[in-house]
């Protein structure tokens, strides 16, 4: 018949991850079953499957991304749950491969407490998946209707109390098999919660809802970073929040922590208290719950095998003699009995050892003779040892050592089983021994205060043991290494000051540097002691003595810093002001200036600078001007003005172009060279006049000799041009030859002028 039935059990859920077709969760938050009273229900619409080999009875489930029916394959004469995505997601790319990727995932897996998925088209138009549909323990509500879903949130919220132990040990260690053959296929589930686990009619479990779940593959990381988001608070590991498509296996194993701690407490563990927990569970409860995944049970195999050690006889398969217990369905049955009397399992393990088939119960191998509940019990003791290992528990290691001389394993197996027992052993000893060492070495450290090797001594100890021994050390380690460095910093102080005193600006300011962030440093013990918060820069008398004196000290430490930084930044400032002055006046070719600038800067600092090479440079600039002037000075006294020139020249297009020396022994020079142009004027004209007198006397004299007319005018002419030259050259070199030339003509000629 088609419709809902007038007493059929929903659960109004809206899940914004997935659906099954037993309700979901409304962000991450789980909602109680919600009883729709009988004849209160109106008739649900059937929605067209396009298959006639399917009937709809109705709506069971939906969610946020798609809808479940419960159908009935008239093929084959079964209930089915028939999910559907919803219409506003037939045309998202991104959805319709999930959808498409969940059923290929369920597809790849086969197992017992895994809901089975029988067909699936996700290529047509409305896509499509047929599952098996998981009847609840409870009555049909009427003929023609299987009972309905219940899974484990619902189970709790109808018993009204957690599950009992032995109860929830065993469901969960079916659940980790689950996992772990999911997980051995590559399968990451990543939505496990109370919800998405349903209870058949024998309250086997199955695991459903797939929506989120991801193969480890490359290309399926690409596909989960939506659904990725869609978590379930308190069951969801915390790396799905920050990396959602890193997640791992052991996402996994959180969340079978998160439905451990629910079924024992009927809580969220999203509220977990571990007083609810018996202690016997608590270690590996914590461990599978740690938010650090490298902290956490690597797998659920590994998660179930401690869960079987840490509760005891709780699961064990031999309960009474003569009986043995089926892990798949927790079912009794008689050692005769081959196969499980309900879910028809052989019995058949496997020799841990060689690998050869035997029966559960059976003790000795009887391909291999290997002791099977001694080697079970080496297992369970390694198990043991990396818990206490993981604990920092090393004693408890070397006490639970005393069985393991018992095992003499045969093969490889065993033999790297008792190697792993011995490497765990060995190393429990160290740690016994280190723990040691560092006792006494920071002893030492203590005494002669040396806290960093101290905090050093003090982290390598908490690797080993978590114990309180040093919590109070611990705390009280930031004020000494405080009290300590207030003390250094102190003298560090004094230390800039003494060689500002020696002119030393630059180390002064390098050490200083060097205070300021040792004293910035000093800030970060606010996140190692509470009671130092606000203490830095407050001086309220409400911080407490210890606070406050530490502040005052931190302050008055500050305001001698800032001080000597005042001090030392002006003396850098001198520095950094000569040494620019002295590179300018090298720049200008002012080699005195920059030397007398650096001379003022050597009274400022001792320290090594630019300005000793200008010093040298200028030295060395006015040593060559020197050299020249005095090689030109040479030159000009020996009267080689052009070579004194050409050096005056190269002293001024080298070396400075405004040397007022050079300038003043160039004129000096070009003084001597218009001397030498006068002399020689007047030397040509002498000459000019002596060849002049040597040339007309001898032809006057004889014009005056010859007499006549002629002769008198000659003789005006001798009286009016040479009697001049005559008086002019008396008393000169000249004077005798003229005397000689008039003792020829008539006295007369050459007698005295009438005064």
């Amino acid at each position: 018949m088609n419709g809902t039935p007038p007493d059929v059990r929903h659960t109004a859920t809206r899940d914004t991850t997935s659906d099954s077709h037993a309700g979901g969760t409304a962000a991450g938050r789980e909602t109680p079953t919600v009883v729709i009273p009988r004849g209160t229900l109106p008739p649900a619409p059937v929605p067209a499957i396009g298959d006639t080999n399917f009937q709809v009875l109705g709506e069971i489930g939906h969610g946020g991304m798609s809808v479940v029916y419960l159908a009935r394959d008239l093929k084959l004469g079964r209930y089915v749950a028939i999910k559907r995505l919803n219409a506003e997601f037939l045309a998202d790319d991104a959805m319709r491969n999930r959808f498409r990727r969940e059923a290929q995932l369920i597809a790849g897996l086969n197992h017992i407490h895994i809901v089975k998925l029988y067909d699936f088209d996700v290529e047509r138009a409305d896509p499509r998946i047929v599952m098996e549909y998981v009847a609840g323990p409870g009555k049909p509500p009427a003929p023609d209707w299987p009972a309905p879903s219940l899974n484990l949130e619902q189970k709790l919220d109808q018993n009204g109390a957690p599950l009992p132990l032995r109860a929830a040990v065993i469901l969960v260690r079916k659940l980790c098999a689950a996992m772990d053959y999911a997980h051995r296929n590559g399968v990451i589930h990543r939505d496990l919660k109370p919800s998405n686990v349903l209870l058949d009619e024998h309250g086997e479990p199955r695991i459903v809802d797939f929506g989120i779940a991801r193969q480890v593959v490359s290309e399926a990381a690409k596909l989960t970073l939506t659904g990725a988001r869609m978590l379930s608070l308190g069951y969801a590991a915390p790396e799905q929040e920050t990396a959602p498509a890193a997640a791992d296996e052991r996402a996994d194993v959180y969340s079978l922590g998160g439905i451990l701690y629910f079924c024992l407490t009927g809580e969220n563990p999203r509220f977990f208290r571990d007083s609810r927990v018996p202690e016997y569970l608590r270690p590996m409860l914590l461990k599978a719950l740690e938010r650090d995944p490298a902290q956490r049970w690597a797998t659920a195999r590994d998660f179930a095998e401690v869960l079987v050690q840490s509760a005891g006889d709780l699961i064990s398969p031999l309960t009474d003699p003569g009986m043995w217990r089926c892990k798949w369905c927790n079912t009794l049955n008689p050692v005769a009995n081959r196969y499980c009397s309900h879910c028809n399992w052989d019995g058949v393990e496997l020799c841990p050892e060689c690998g050869s088939e035997t029966r559960v119960g059976v003790r000795f191998c009887g391909r291999c003779s290997t002791d099977i509940k001694l080697f079970e019990d080496m297992r369970a003791l390694l198990v043991r040892l990396r818990e206490y290992r993981r604990q920092k528990d090393f004693q408890r290691i070397k006490d639970a050592m005393d069985g393991a001389s018992r095992f003499q394993p045969r093969g490889d197996n065993g033999r790297e089983l008792a190697r792993e027992i011995q490497e765990l052993d060995e190393t429990a000893t160290w740690a016994i021994r280190r723990k040691d060492e560092l006792v006494q070495a920071i002893a030492t450290g203590l005494d002669r205060q040396n806290y960093e090797e101290v905090q050093g001594r003090l982290n390598e100890y908490g690797v080993l043991d978590d114990g309180p021994e040093y919590t109070e050390l611990r705390r009280e380690l930031p004020w000494r290494i405080a009290e300590r460095n207030i003390v250094l910093l102190r003298r560090d102080v004094a230390e800039v000051r003494r060689l500002l005193a020696d002119r030393k600006p630059g180390e002064a300011a390098r050490s200083l540097s060097d205070i300021e962030n040792r004293l910035l440093s000093l800030a970060q013990l606010e996140s190692q002691f509470p009671s130092l918060k606000g203490a830095l820069t407050s001086l309220d008398d409400s911080a407490g003595a210890e606070p406050r004196s530490y502040a005052r000290a931190v302050a008055g430490l500050w305001k001698d810093v800032e001080q000597t930084k005042a001090e030392v930044e002006t003396a850098r400032q001198s520095v950094e002001r000569l040494l620019q002055a002295a590179t300018l006046a090298m720049k200008a070719q002012d080699y005195e200036g920059c030397l007398k600038t650096c001379e003022s800067l050597r009274e400022v600092t001792v320290e090594a600078s630019p300005a000793e090479g200008l010093a040298q440079k200028a030295a060395e600039r006015i040593e060559q001007m020197d050299r020249l002037l005095n090689r030109a000075g040479d030159a000009m006294r020996r009267g080689k003005l052009k070579s004194a020139e050409r050096t005056i020249h190269e002293l001024i297009e080298r070396l400075k172009p405004d040397s007022q020396p050079a300038r003043r022994l160039l004129e000096q020079i070009r003084g001597i060279r218009r001397r030498r142009v006068i002399s020689a004027t007047v030397l040509v004209l002498l000459m000019a006049a002596i060849s002049y007198v040597l040339s007309i006397g001898p032809v006057y004299s004889k014009a005056l000799q010859a007499g006549g007319m002629a002769a008198i005018q000659r003789r005006e002419i001798l009286r009016t041009v040479y009697a001049p030259v005559f008086w002019l050259h008396q008393g000169t070199p000249l004077g005798p030859l003229l005397e000689q030339y008039a003792a020829r003509w008539k006295v007369q000629v050459f007698g005295r002028r009438d005064r």
